[in-house]
């Protein structure tokens, strides 16, 4: 498996989700909703927990609070804070909760993470006596020295686990009905645009299901990385219907068009010797329209629209069952 490929793509996923949670975070706060901040806590913890194998609880759970610290682990003696509110009086506050309910007993470390871009340094702040050291103690951090920590040194199972668990909490917070169809209207526009001066290959009318675990297994041998298109896949086929419905009601496209395209565009990247993985993260890039690698929601969409063809296209080597039904390449 070529890893330098998955982790790529992984950090790429990751960095867009951490930083369209804080957004989002963000956007409700500033509207005095205060709803997400507790999801924030939630899913932090179980990022850090799976980057860094703690078992952080949520220790304003119940009706005891510990001191106004969010997560704590006693075992390995590290507390973290996890706050949006963007001021050195935070730290200040935080630094206060920690002594006054004597948290220094049970942790060695504090954690004070921003959700945000904000950042500080202990020195450039005028701290009070405390009964421990908070430059010994204290670590400070923000949304980007976070997202650098694990894309840095987290193994690539982790990495995985962590970008599968964000994906599942942000699905319900981004997926618009009606801004998803605007999405996937820009990536056919781009690929209207495309398809104007390309030259397409001889139609074939066919429309056959694809045994898809088979397609998988023939076309990315590495166990790995048929794992990860079949992660990728199971996705997009919960998608599907909409990704239908945007081009069916696309102004003058021709969705046999459309499918002879995807296929055109597969086949210069297989004759550039390119392998399977390599090919199908450059159709991702190659459909997520122009200014939007970053964006999280174009993102989520061009895989899906491209992985939607691997099931009813002739993209990637063709199964025994295709074979068997004389589907053309």
């Amino acid at each position: 498996m070529n890893n330098s490929l998955y982790s790529h793509e992984l950090k790429t996923q990751l960095s867009a989700q951490i930083d369209k949670i804080c957004e989002l975070v963000r956007s409700e706060n500033l509207q005095h909703r205060t709803d997400l901040n507790d999801d924030l806590e939630s899913i932090f913890c179980r990022v850090i927990n799976t980057h860094k194998d703690l078992e952080l609880r949520d220790l304003n759970a119940g009706s005891k609070q510990e001191a106004g610290i969010d997560l704590g682990d006693e075992k390995s003696k590290i507390c973290y804070q996890v706050t949006a509110e963007s001021t050195a009086s935070k730290i200040h506050d935080c630094l206060d909760k920690f002594e006054s309910g004597k948290m220094y007993e049970k942790y060695d470390r504090l954690v004070i993470l921003f959700a945000n871009d904000y950042m500080t340094k202990l020195d450039s702040l005028t701290l009070k006596k405390y009964s421990f050291d908070p430059k010994v103690v204290v670590v400070i951090a923000n949304k980007n020295t976070f997202k650098t920590e694990i894309q840095k040194d987290c193994e690539l199972e982790k990495l995985q686990k962590i970008v599968d668990y964000l994906g599942q909490e942000l699905s319900p917070l981004i997926d618009n009905p009606a801004q998803s169809i605007g999405i996937i209207n820009d990536i056919l526009a781009q690929c209207v645009e495309a398809m104007k001066d390309q030259q397409l290959a001889t139609k074939t009318t066919q429309d056959l299901p694809v045994h898809i675990k088979e397609k998988i297994t023939l076309n990315f041998e590495d166990a790995g990385e048929a794992d990860q298109v079949a992660r990728y896949i199971r996705n997009a086929l919960v998608y599907a219907s909409t990704i239908n419905d945007a081009i069916n009601n696309y102004p003058d496209l021709d969705s046999s068009d459309l499918e002879e395209y995807m296929m055109d565009v597969y086949n210069r990247l297989e004759s550039q010797n390119k392998k399977p993985m390599e090919i199908l993260l450059e159709m991702f890039k190659r459909f997520t329209p122009p200014g939007k690698g970053e964006d999280l929601k174009y993102m989520s969409w061009s895989r899906r629209f491209v992985l939607k063809y691997f099931e009813n296209c002739t993209i990637f080597k063709r199964s025994k069952h295709e074979v068997e039904q004389g589907v053309l390449l």
